[in-house]
């Protein structure tokens, strides 16, 4: 990233603020051209097909339509593609996001997040929506604010996890549930206060699971989490859990004998890849210097940097940590996505951000790199960032195609990604629900923080 002048910052700052306002406004008709953006090759994912040499043309946070030479005139932003490509912005299904419910886990003071900071990695890779895997209030507060001028992606929050006990993280990040009873109460509540979906946790009893499964049933809120040790995968399916937080949980259920690819796939199952913790688990116990010092770790918050992800607290740079296990365990992993895949199992990028060494944004690509190591082909891989979580995740149902009428995340790119998924690494703009943000102003974006956390 360029350093930035004196004068960089306040100019950034306006051109924010003029975007924001050029692309929010009525221009006087409530159907007029609010942005458009011309000279692309459309990466639709509807089909491996690319249209070329289209403009795509907004109407607030919509896309209006698509063609080979519509009328920009009355536009209120015109962006010229220059022959790049355009596709969906990508969905992060498995993230965990800073929150003071964080601090007392991890021996930190818990202090105020400015989520505006903490999420700008997000866009910087061409993410526009996460799915926040542990949630908590701050975080719902910030979901349901009115939209700032700043890149932040939309956000799908998960309940504070459920498990039994002893649970891995201490309370509030987690909520001990015991009985059926307690079960009931607690999606309930965590429905009423707003949650997106019921997240479950390790140690639950098969009752207390069967209890959480029909209480997310009964109160209309989807249920998405961890296998449960000691009970088999097959039975938490005829229990009614659909969701599945980890890839590798469920390649060694099917290893063991406690599931199928056709079982999950018969109970319209669906599968978090997560596939990058256990290749970050090799890098950190290798290299971790190597992965402490990479570029993007100064825009991220000191709370995790400075403790959870610490070499004094990392739990992979611990004495007789092995690697092959790792590696074994990841290869396993692999095997099973490539057959999951085949077999037609939805399947959800994941990248478990903020676990150690995992940094929001760059860690989705390298979950997107893994998937194509084990056979996908690059469009096989980019839908589980974009079709299939709009397909799964009912907030995000809008998104992950490339459509007239659909919601305008979009991310334009230097290369085609069904050539090399790579290319969505370094976009070079992001829509993000009808607003523009160019490369200069997403690595601005993260000069700011940056300043802030260090």
């Amino acid at each position: 990233m360029a350093p930035m002048t004196k004068h960089a910052a306040p100019r950034r700052a306006l051109q924010w603020a003029l975007a924001f306002l050029v692309t929010n406004a009525s221009l006087g008709d409530a159907n007029a051209c609010t942005l458009a953006i011309k000279n692309v090759a459309v990466v639709a994912m509807t089909t491996p097909a690319i249209a070329r040499d289209q403009t795509v043309t907004l109407v607030g946070a919509k896309i209006a339509a698509i063609g080979p030479a519509p009328d920009t005139s009355r536009c209120g932003m015109v962006i010229d593609g220059r022959g790049g490509f355009l596709g969906p912005g990508l969905t992060d299904a498995h993230v965990h996001v800073e929150s003071g419910s964080f601090a007392p886990a991890f021996g930190a003071q818990p202090t105020p997040i400015d989520f505006d900071d903490v999420l700008a990695l997000y866009p910087a890779f061409g993410i526009t929506s996460v799915r926040v895997m542990s949630g908590a209030r701050d975080i719902l507060r910030f979901r349901d604010r009115a939209p700032g001028t700043h890149p932040v992606p939309r956000l799908v929050v998960a309940s504070p996890m459920i498990a039994g006990r002893p649970p891995i993280l201490a309370e509030p990040v987690t909520l001990v549930v015991e009985t059926p009873e307690a079960a009931h109460a607690a999606v309930a509540r965590f429905k009423s206060e707003g949650y997106d979906l019921i997240k479950l946790r390790e140690n639950l009893r098969p009752d207390v699971h069967a209890a959480l499964v029909a209480a997310a049933r009964d109160n209309a809120i989807s249920l998405d989490g961890h296998v449960t040790r000691g009970v088999a995968v097959d039975a938490l399916l005829a229990a009614g859990q659909r969701g599945f937080a980890h890839l590798d949980e469920i390649a060694r259920a099917i290893a063991s004998g406690g599931t199928s690819a056709a079982a999950l796939k018969r109970h319209g199952a669906h599968v978090s890849s997560t596939m990058v913790v256990l290749d970050n688990a090799v890098r950190q116990i290798e290299d971790y210097d190597g992965l402490a010092s990479r570029p993007q770790m100064r825009a991220l918050h000191p709370m995790f940097v400075d403790t959870f992800w610490s070499r004094a607290q990392n739990p992979y740079a611990k004495p007789g940590v092995d690697a092959a296990f790792f590696k074994q365990l990841l290869a396993l992993t692999k095997s099973t996505l490539h057959d999951l895949t085949r077999e037609g199992v939805m399947i959800l990028a994941g990248s478990d951000a903020l676990n150690p060494m995992i940094i929001p944004g760059d860690g989705l690509h390298e979950e997107l790199r893994l998937m194509v190591e084990a056979g996908l082909t690059p469009y096989e891989a980019l839908r589980t960032a974009t079709v299939n979580p709009a397909r799964v995740i009912g907030r995000l149902a809008n998104t992950g195609e490339i459509a007239p009428g659909r919601d305008a995340d979009l991310v334009l790119l230097p290369a085609n990604p069904l050539a090399d998924v790579a290319a969505y690494r370094r976009p070079d703009g992001v829509v993000l629900q009808g607003r523009w943000f160019d490369r200069a102003a997403l690595d601005s974006r993260l000069d700011d923080v940056a300043r802030r956390f260090r």
